[in-house]
């Protein structure tokens, strides 16, 4: 029997529990062909996501660094470089098409179906990180240049968006938290991303006594990311 989309939310929630985040995935694609997301549909979605290509992404990162540091050692074989390059390309394979799944399912279904612009600039917040995570370790120059072209039109289309937000609303800080990595991680312009990430965090301080119950907790987190990387970008620019 087909499952409602109840079930699918009851699945995913219950996914999330125990951590299986590829059956969390399962459910929320599934719950993504029925009637718009509310907020905790449209969070789920994400956190499914976040997690399956996050713990990619990071094994990527590992796998990288082992790969550096065989290729710097003299005593190392070729062929286990070539093991660990494998490796690596078969990993970055399946982050590919998990990053370019959701992109998909945020053109077909989630923005088409999306009513308030707080949804709309979540989704192209969204589309915007995967295409950078896919600039992260592309090695191929011709689809990096369309990644990073396709990321950052998805970040202007979210930035006109967030002008409506309050400062403190939690979707607007996390764009302009990803606004202010993209600059610093992909740009490489660390001083242009320190000053996107200090208006944010200064614009959201000097309302936050506006800031609605609900959001107190995810908006503040933000706020503290914001201002851990700019204590980083700080120190690293002044060392």
């Amino acid at each position: 029997m087909e499952e409602s989309k109840e079930d699918c939310l009851f699945y995913c929630k219950l996914a999330e529990q125990c951590e299986r985040y590829e059956e969390m995935l399962y459910y929320a694609k599934k719950m993504a062909a029925f009637e718009e997301f509310d907020v905790e549909q449209r969070n789920l979605f994400s956190v499914a996501y976040k997690n399956v290509v996050g713990a990619k992404r990071a094994s990527l990162r590992i796998l990288q660094s082992i790969i550096n540091k065989q290729q710097q050692q003299e005593t190392t074989h070729n062929y286990k470089i070539t093991i660990a390059q494998n490796y690596f390309s078969e990993i970055l394979k399946g982050m590919e098409v998990y990053a370019l799944e959701v992109i998909q399912i945020i053109h077909d279904l989630l923005l088409p179906k999306a009513s308030t612009n707080e949804a709309k600039v979540f989704y192209r917040k969204m589309e915007s990180d995967y295409y950078r995570y896919l600039c992260e370790f592309c090695q191929d120059k011709e689809k990096k240049d369309l990644y990073y072209a396709q990321s950052l039109k998805a970040t202007e289309e979210a930035r006109k968006g967030v002008r409506d937000l309050h400062p403190c609303n939690p979707i607007r800080l996390g764009m302009e938290l990803s606004w202010s990595v993209w600059y610093y991680e992909i740009m490489n312009e660390p001083q242009k991303a320190l000053q996107i990430a200090k208006e944010a965090f200064d614009s959201a301080i000097e309302r936050l006594d506006e800031l609605e119950e609900e959001q107190y907790k995810d908006s503040t987190l933000i706020m503290q990311l914001l201002r851990d990387n700019m204590t980083l970008w700080d120190t690293k620019e002044n060392a």
